[in-house]
């Protein structure tokens, strides 16, 4: 099967339903300690271990983890005797990336990328970058903090969103909603009138559901994430696949709104980096946590 098939949601009203069990902890958090390239352009994969000085940014695409430069080679620590380095290094050679995504609007639709520059304590930029918050929630753009995901509009509790479209056209900063194919709201998110002619498209279309006038939020340098710290979520695809064979049901890989796609051929072998910090070339990476669900 295609990359393309495997990660294109399969129903838009898929649930997890007696899922959420099986997945509780399924993916893990990254946390960036240096500048990164992320890619998904292809190249021939030229990579030894050694301790050569290499460039400043760490590119991954659908395939392996490379050098910006073909002829680079890579120095992996991992906080392990050396003797254990050429096991880390295989895996990371042998894991494929898939496919890289943000969410712009929290709960909303994701959006894929070619590539992208993390910067150290970040996460991709725009990820999250706004919310839909119910109307009794509160929250100080110039003094933003963490809320808890329960303030938010989101696919768990509005199973309506499921069939909306989105689409943020960064140049002109205006959010596109659709459904069916045509387009029920549009709105310049920088400007009051179009913020609220988003907002008003969303009272009406879930009702009930939302608690109060719903709210459009966005703080500079803030990232509406499920987590205080800005980090990037990763989702194992062949941990996926055993998640399949275990529940004997199909499952969107879209459903867990990873940001990162990627195959180690081995399942939950991504939870070795839980706690760990470790370098791939000049880049510092550390493993967070398990993802809860």
């Amino acid at each position: 099967m295609l990359w393309s098939e495997l990660l294109m949601p399969r129903l838009l009203g898929q649930y997890l339903c007696g899922l959420n069990k099986a997945a509780a902890t399924l993916g893990v958090l990254f946390e960036i300690h240096n500048s990164i390239l992320l890619s998904t352009y292809h190249t021939t994969l030229k990579k030894s271990l050694c301790s050569t000085p290499c460039r400043e940014h760490l590119a991954v695409e659908a395939g392996s983890f490379y050098e910006a430069t073909t002829a680079a080679h890579t120095h992996i620590e991992y906080g392990v005797a050396e003797a254990q380095h050429k096991t880390l290094f295989n895996w990371i050679n042998m894991s494929r990336i898939a496919q890289i995504f943000r969410y712009p609007v929290k709960g909303l639709s994701p959006e894929p990328m070619s590539k992208v520059e993390l910067k150290p304590g970040g996460c991709i930029p725009l990820d999250r970058a706004f919310a839909l918050a119910h109307g009794s929630t509160e929250f100080n753009p110039m003094e933003p903090r963490f809320l808890p995901k329960t303030k938010f509009l989101m696919l768990a509790q509005n199973e309506r969103l499921a069939s909306l479209r989105s689409r943020y056209l960064e140049k002109s900063q205006e959010l596109v909603i659709e459904r069916d194919g045509q387009q029920v709201a549009r709105g310049r998110l920088d400007q009051p009138i179009g913020r609220q002619m988003i907002e008003q498209f969303f009272a009406g279309y879930l009702g009930d559901e939302v608690r109060g006038s719903p709210k459009l939020l966005r703080a500079p340098r803030h990232t509406f994430s499920d987590m205080p710290r800005h980090c990037l979520s990763l989702i194992n695809i062949s941990s996926l696949r055993e998640l399949e064979r275990v529940v004997k049901a199909p499952i969107d890989p879209l459903r867990f709104r990873a940001n990162l796609y990627f195959d180690t051929g081995t399942p939950w072998k991504e939870f070795d980096w839980c706690d760990k910090e470790f370098k791939i070339g000049c880049a510092t990476v550390k493993g967070l946590v398990r993802t809860q669900r």
